[in-house]
């Protein structure tokens, strides 16, 4: 029996497409706080604190990376949701992903 997963795909990859050839995690995890508020409050919920959460969901990516048509390319600082700056991954679209 196959998991469930954290993230439903579909909406992981529309989250993907709209986002810019290159983003960060943070970049993924605001676009779904905008996109389905309450599948991110309930990783929130399960993970009892915001920076775990943004962790599962980090961990999300890198092990759906090659379902999601995307590849880690290092970390990078960025400012989370919280408006405070921290490393997170770095991911760019596949080319040949269309």
């Amino acid at each position: 029996m196959e998991e469930k997963s954290l993230i439903n795909i579909d909406l992981a990859k529309r989250i993907i497409d709209a986002l810019k050839s290159s983003f960060d995690s943070h970049d993924f995890i605001m676009a779904l706080v905008l996109s389905d508020t309450i599948t991110y409050l309930g990783i929130v919920r399960q993970s009892h604190s915001i920076i775990s959460a943004n962790q599962k969901i980090g961990a999300f990516l890198l092990n759906n990376s090659k379902k999601l048509g995307i590849s880690k390319q290092g970390e990078i600082e960025s400012e989370n949701i919280l408006g405070k700056t921290n490393p997170c991954a770095f991911w760019i679209k596949n080319t040949n992903k269309k």
